[in-house]
């Protein structure tokens, strides 16, 4: 369980304004890389910036508390730093961008002379997907940590693409009933769990709470399944109030 006195020194209130932080720095530097190939690059980070700005997620903060919730009270000091874990949780975002882009492709024509839109949409969704994964492996964890999230984080972006896929299906009257993918809550959970190193019954009871999220079960089923997860009581708190924060 995570011991409530040890907050990083930024304070999880500013988780929010720290993942922005860490994404504009990223993103500035990926600028002058590609700007240095060609100034007409900068239209490609200009689109993922403005989607990281028009609707951020709150995947980074539901899986920084369980990161919280689940890193040992009687962790050794000092355990994954706060610091690098939130700097690798905005990688989520990234994520995140690459599936709207993807999903949320324009038909309309281009004008002369410039990109189509669904071109634009397509390589601005690749280049999120692919800087996501250099977020993650330049934030500063410990390379024993990557190596033991890195199937998580493989299974996530596979489950998160196959999630697009299915819903672009279900979209187009192409799916029957089933057993839906897995959730992106679920994921992000289940990371930040496994960057503390959880056991299965945590990871599992992460699912869960993701699932309901996104299913948009009602207060009391949620309240139920996180008060039920092997969890520090710190971190139960935060993921109701994310929940009921309507992000």
């Amino acid at each position: 369980m995570a011991d409530s006195a040890t907050v990083a020194a930024s304070g999880p209130d500013t988780l929010d304004a720290d993942v922005t932080a860490a994404l504009a720095a990223f993103l500035a530097a990926k600028r002058a890389e590609l700007t240095a190939m060609h100034p007409a690059l900068s239209a490609v980070v200009d689109e993922i910036e403005r989607r990281c700005a028009e609707a951020p997620g709150r995947r980074p903060a539901y899986a920084y508390w369980a990161w919280r919730g689940c890193t040992p009270a009687d962790a050794p000091d000092p355990p994954v730093d706060d610091d690098a874990v939130r700097r690798a949780l905005s990688a989520l975002e990234l994520l995140r961008v690459g599936e709207v882009e993807h999903a949320d492709v324009p038909a309309e024509p281009a004008a002369q002379g410039a990109v189509p839109a669904v071109g634009r949409a397509i390589l601005s969704g690749d280049l999120a997907l692919i800087w996501s994964g250099e977020v993650l492996t330049t934030s500063g964890l410990p390379e024993d940590t990557l190596e033991a999230i890195g199937p998580v984080w493989d299974a996530l972006r596979t489950g998160l693409a196959a999630g697009s896929y299915l819903d672009l299906l279900r979209a187009a009257g192409g799916l029957g009933s089933g057993t839906p993918a897995e959730s992106p809550t679920g994921w992000a959970l289940r990371l930040g769990a496994a960057l503390a190193g959880a056991d299965a019954a945590a990871l599992a009871a992460c699912a869960r709470i993701g699932t309901l999220l996104d299913e948009g079960a009602d207060a009391e089923r949620i309240r139920g399944v996180v008060a039920a997860a092997p969890l520090a009581e710190e971190a139960r708190e935060a993921l109701l109030a994310l929940s009921s924060s309507g992000s």
